[in-house]
Order: structure tokens, then sequence, then C-alpha cells
């Protein structure tokens, strides 16, 4: 309205001017004042025109400069703004930067988007601001494409002129499930004289794409009059783009146990749980997580988890890098390799690689304690003691050399070397050790090594590997170990032990490691929606129920009848008689210390 009643303001000094010209011809008639006359009325005209232009291009500017800084605050996130593709004024740039700083936010331009693609791909708070209007943007575009700069954490605000037609930019832009594209649209609001137009930012767009050959969807997220109005149901965007609608999502199930996996898995029949249940669990899970996200649930099936062999991967992980499937079955995190092709998201299915054995009777080990080693057997021991004491001492004092002095590093000395070496004879470790492995690499091209390695699993031929039945019957004949998973050996224990013989089974963690979890393909738009849908079925109790019913946990006697007695005081005689002798020893070797350090001070 301030327009109008600017215009309306100069046309009464004109229609002024224009009745004082009357009155002056009517008094005078001669040429010169007309002349006059005329040539003030223009240059009247002309300064009214400028005026009136320089102040709806101030205006348009400060408008825009003004939505920005409120679009930024509506964010209610830290934000680093980047400015790519923007022919604006300095003097625009500069008040944008100012203001944004008020609100405590951040502000870069550089001169290529491809600097940002090397240190900003990974920050949560950067939004990057381009303008279509300018013709440096389709190249930023194109580069933020080759890069991958529309996904998942990084935001864009796109300027766009209500009559510019840019939908062939914007059909380009892969901008997925997990892209957070704001397109904000120029119109006009009200028509004002000659050609200037008062722009004014009213319109943003919420734009994305439900798959890679669907088209863009768009959905309001506001509007900016003077006030920005939000208008989303959510500022989650978790829960904004929770409808893929109906786009395929498959998962890529590792059967290992039997074929007919292949079969029950889809049909969820509950029938040979005894077969790969742990696939079976992971496919139920997901199958559930990809209703939640009105997916159209599909599966395939691999007979290893994949490993890097000659450059390329196998099994599950190779279908994960070929784009074949989207996710695939809880697998434990060995393999750093993997990391680069996929990312971990949740547990869907617990298991637990344990040595599954029965405790030996009592009897049979009594005599540990009592009964004297072979002396080739102690001399053994005191020459590998020697030989590990001088190792330590010539390793503590290269890295004593090498690295700073902390309070956790050897000092290179004989006396820590041995200390070191007295600790593991005793199983008691030293908080003490050393930080760097000259021979790191020694545990892979040991040739034992790799001797034990070509008989248990040879290049041709079957592994020297038991079956799920051998193994747990070799576990009931007691003297054995079996390696495995162990919720289908305790499932076949259930089936073919007595009571009694469930009370003496332990296991033993071999591997330390962590627990499984499920890989989806890297850099996939689906990979925040499904850590929280199934972050939401484990807490609704669901994931435990399925694990409950489908698994069997470690079994236990009913009787609480033992097969072995408890150890007494007289079995631990040599032990404790060990025990007094060490403390004599660490007693004189104190007192030792004590005589040396008065004699080198005194």
């Amino acid at each position: 309205m301030e327009y109008f009643k600017l215009l309306v303001y100069f046309q009464s000094l004109q229609t002024s001017l224009q009745k004082a010209c009357k009155v002056s011809l009517s008094i005078s008639i001669g040429l010169e004042n007309i002349i006059m006359c005329r040539v003030t009325k223009m240059k009247f005209v002309t300064f009214l025109m400028i005026t009136i232009w320089a102040r709806v291009v101030l205006t348009k500017d400060a408008n825009l400069v003004d939505f920005l800084k409120t679009y930024v605050d509506n964010e209610r996130k830290p934000t680093m703004v980047v400015l790519t593709g923007l022919c604006w004024k300095k003097d625009t740039l500069r008040t944008l930067v100012v203001e944004l700083s008020k609100l405590g936010a951040r502000t870069s331009k550089p001169p290529s988007i491809k600097i940002q693609s090397k240190y900003h791909v990974v920050m949560h708070n950067t939004l990057f601001l381009s303008d279509l209007h300018c013709p440096e943007t389709a190249e930023v575009i194109e580069t933020a494409i080759l890069h991958n700069l529309f996904r998942y954490p990084l935001r864009w605000l796109l300027l766009k002129n209500m009559s510019e037609n840019s939908s062939v930019i914007l059909e380009d832009i892969p901008a997925f499930a997990d892209s957070d594209l704001v397109l904000a649209e120029i119109t006009e609001e009200l028509v004002v004289i000659t050609e200037c137009k008062i722009i004014i930012l009213n319109r943003n767009v919420l734009v994305h794409k439900p798959n890679e050959n669907g088209a863009l969807i768009s959905k309001d997220k506001g509007y900016y009059n003077g006030t920005m109005v939000d208008v989303r149901p959510h500022r989650e965007l978790f829960k904004r783009r929770r409808d893929v609608m109906g786009r395929p999502l498959t998962m890529a199930n590792v059967i290992q146990d039997s074929n007919s996996t292949r079969y029950h898995l889809p049909r969820e029949d509950a029938l040979e749980l005894q077969y790969d249940v742990i696939p079976k669990i992971c496919w139920m899970t997901a199958k559930l997580a990809f209703q939640m996200l009105n997916a159209t649930p599909r599966y395939t099936f691999s007979y290893r988890w994949g490993y890097k062999v000659n450059g390329q991967w196998s099994g599950m992980i190779n279908d994960l890098h070929t784009s074949k499937a989207d996710l695939g079955t809880n697998c434990v995190v060995s393999d750093v390799e993997r990391l680069s092709v996929v990312t971990y998201t949740d547990m869907l299915a617990p298991f637990r690689v344990r040595f599954v054995f029965r405790q030996p009777p009592l009897p049979s080990v009594a005599n540990i304690f009592y009964l004297p080693f072979a002396g080739s057997v102690w001399a053994a021991v005191a020459v590998c003691a020697m030989v590990y004491t001088v190792a330590m001492y010539w390793a503590s004092k290269w890295e004593f050399n090498l690295e700073k002095r902390s309070a956790s590093q050897f000092d290179g000395t004989v006396g820590d070397a041995m200390l070191l070496t007295m600790s593991a004879l005793s199983q008691q470790g030293c908080f003490i050790e050393p930080k760097r492995a000259p021979v790191e690499n020694s545990l892979y091209k040991d040739p034992v090594r790799v001797m034990i390695h070509k008989r248990i699993d040879p290049e041709t031929g079957n592994g020297q590997f038991y079956s799920l039945e051998d193994g747990v019957d070799m576990i009931r004949q007691g003297f054995f170990a079996f390696h495995s998973i162990v919720e289908p050996v305790y499932r076949r224990i259930e089936e073919t032990f007595l009571e009694t013989e469930k009370c003496d089974l332990t296991e033993v963690d071999f591997l330390s490691s962590f627990d499984p979890f499920v890989p989806v393909k890297k850099d996939s738009p689906y990979l925040e929606l499904l850590r929280v849908v199934f972050k939401q079925i484990r807490e609704s109790g669901i994931q435990s129920a399925l694990n409950k019913r489908y698994q069997v946990p470690k079994p236990r006697c009913s009787n609480k009848v033992a097969a072995f007695s408890s150890v007494g005081i007289v079995d631990l005689r040599p032990v404790l008689i060990l025990m007094v002798y060490g403390i004599i020893s660490s007693c004189l070797i104190l007192i030792m210390e004590m005589i040396v350090f008065k004699i080198a001070h005194h």
C-alpha cells in the first residue's frame, strides 16, 4: 500500500506542476516559457521514475533478506548457510550475512561447490542457498548431483520466480526420501506501475522423489507474506517422508543350513526352526518395517555373508553393493572392509558365537595343582620367559625413543620388561602396556597360522567342519568344545540331552565380537527411515516377542543337580602355598629396593 501512497503523492505534485504551467502560459504565452515548462515537466517525470525504481529495488532486496532470515530462524536448528550460484549485489549479500549472524547462523560463499563436497558433506547444519534465476545455478546443481550433495543430512533452499520454467532442472535433481530440498517460488502480490513488480516470497514447496525413477512430489511447507507460516504437520523429516508410496524394498537373506528355508521363510509358517532361524526372524521384522513405511516387501537369497575376493564382493554384501537388495540379514561386524560399501543399522535377531562344552569331571582335573611337571616343561617355560623379557625390553626401548613420555607407557628399562613378563606368567596383566606392535601383521603371515587355516578350510575339497548334529553329539560325550552360533546348538541340546547333562553346560566367548547388526547399502536414501522403524519395533516389544518365540535360550536343569562337586580348601593347597611364596618374595624385593634407594641417595 505504501507504493500506492507514494504514487498518489507524486501524481498530486505532477498535477500541481501542470496547473502552474497553465497559469504561466495564461500570463505569458512566450515560446521560452513554454519550453521551460516542458523541460521542467520532463525532469520531474525522470526524477519520479528513478526514485520509484530505486525504492522498489531496495524494498525487494529487503524483503528477500527478511524472508531468508525468517526461514533460517524457523528451522530451529544450528545452520551454516552456504551461498552458491548467487548473482546478487554485494550490498544485498552483505546485509544477508549481517542479519544471519544476528541469529547465530554462519555463512560461507566458496568459489566452487566442490570445496563443500570435501569439507561439509557430513555436516547436519549445512544449508545450501541457490537462486534459479542466476545463470551459475545450473552448474552448481550439476556439481551437487555429481558429488551426491542432495542426500541426508544436507539441506537445500532454491529460489525461483513464478514466471520462470525450471521444471527441467528440478526433474534432474535426485531428491529422494531422505533429501531436504525446499523450493521458494517468487510470485506477485500487487500490481504496480510500469513493469516494476513488487516481488514477495510467499510460497515454500517441499520436494522429494519416492524412488529413483519416479516424478517429483511437492507438498506445501508454508508461506511468507511478512510473517512465516509453517503448515507442515511434523517438523521431523522422518514423519513427513514415512510413506514411500509402495516403493519395493528388497532384503537379502543368507541361507546356510537348508534349502527348505527358501520355501518356509516367505510364508512365515514357523516350520523347521532348526534351520536358519536367524534369517527367518530378520525377515519377519524387516517385513513389518516395510509395511510401516508403506513399501512393497521383496526378498532374495544368498548362501554367503559376503567377502572381498580378488577385488570383488560376494554373497549378501555383493547384493547390497550392486543395488540388488536394500538391506541384509544380521551379521557380525567383523570385516572392516565391508564398511566401505555398507552401513550397519540395528540388531533384529541377536545371536552369539561361542565355544559350547560340558565342564569336565572334577577327578579328571584335580591333579593339575599338585602333580609336578616334567623338567623339560619348566625349562621351556624359563627359556620362553627370558626370550619374552628381552623382546619386550627392546620393544619398549624403541617405543620410548619414538614417542613422547606418558604415564601409561614403558620407560625402556629391564625392570618394566621383567614386570610385564611376570604379569603374563601369573595371568594378572599389567597396567602399563606397549602402545605399538612392531610385528602386527605376523598373525596373518605366520606359517603355522597359514598351515592351520589350510588344514581346516582347504581350497579344494570339504573343510574340516562338524555338522550341527555331530557337534552336539560330541559335546554330549564330553571333553569336546563346539564353536558355533549357540541358539541352534541349544535347540538341539533341548531335544537330545538328559536333564542332568544340561547342568554342566558352559560357553566361552572366543571372538569377543560385537552384537550382529543389519547391513544397509551405504548412502541409501532409506537408511534413516529404517533406523527409526527398527527402533520403534524394538521399543514396542514386538522384536523381543519374536526372539523369544523362535529362539531357544541356554537350557536349565530342572532338578538343580550338578554333575560335579564343589572345590574345597584341600584342593587349593598348592595354590595357597604358591601365594605364600609370592608374598614372601615380594616383601624381600621391596626391602632390596629400599636398600638400593638409600644407598643411591646417601
